[in-house]
């Protein structure tokens, strides 16, 4: 998929495929940004661009125009809509299947329920048009700086979403101990279900599934 990046953008961070859709997570250089008085503190962000790859291979071969979408789909990126900002690591994990996109976004700090926050993460659900679906939110599922959505995964139906710093205690105002957990929700986001780590695990730093089972890293 031919892209005409700004300098220091990573195109290509994250990619998935589902039959004639592919994702492509972007992550955009903190260089775009005018406004910080010290360029280090300029934050990067990710984009989630969604290809027809039909139309995609309709047009290879030509002289592709800077800004031009080249048979997007859609673009999601961080925004008031789903509140989220460009420092929640929207787009830290990806995944398609089953007609939807999931993205994690391990360090969103919006409770509407008490309008804290607790970065607990949350996991949006898009369908393969771009169009948003539902989130998944940690709040009342883990506690705080879980990095809920680390990793996400759609497969066999369900949709997986790990918290690799989920239920850990401080030492000194360091966090220790991470136990770490893994959760299995169906398509439409119900009946969770919990595979909890023990202390020190960081449990479900990675994970994989086939055929009815899950590997889990610990």
């Amino acid at each position: 998929i031919p892209y005409k990046n700004k300098p220091g953008d990573q195109f290509g961070k994250l990619v998935g495929l589902q039959g004639n859709t592919a994702v492509v997570v972007k992550r955009v250089s903190r260089q775009i940004y005018t406004t910080f008085p010290n360029f280090s503190d300029a934050p990067s962000y990710d984009q989630i661009i969604v290809y027809d790859l039909n139309a995609l291979s309709a047009n290879l071969g030509r002289d592709i125009p800077v800004n031009d979408k080249y048979d997007q789909i859609q673009k999601l990126i961080p925004g008031p809509l789903r509140n989220t900002t460009i420092d929640q690591q929207f787009g830290a994990s990806v995944s398609i299947g089953h007609n939807k996109i999931a993205i994690g976004s391990p360090q969103n700090d919006y409770d509407s329920r008490d309008d804290i926050d607790d970065e607990r993460g949350k996991v949006y659900i898009y369908n393969t048009d771009g169009s948003f679906d539902f989130e998944i939110s940690g709040a009342g599922i883990v506690t705080d700086e879980a990095l809920f959505g680390h990793k996400v995964m759609i497969k066999e139906n369900k949709i997986i979403v790990s918290a690799p710093w989920h239920n850990h205690s401080y030492s000194s105002s360091n966090r220790v101990n991470e136990e770490g957990s893994v959760y299995i929700f169906n398509l439409d986001g119900s009946n969770r279900v919990d595979l909890n780590g023990s202390p020190n695990w960081f449990f479900g730093w990675d994970f994989d599934v086939d055929d009815g089972k899950i590997a889990i890293s610990a």
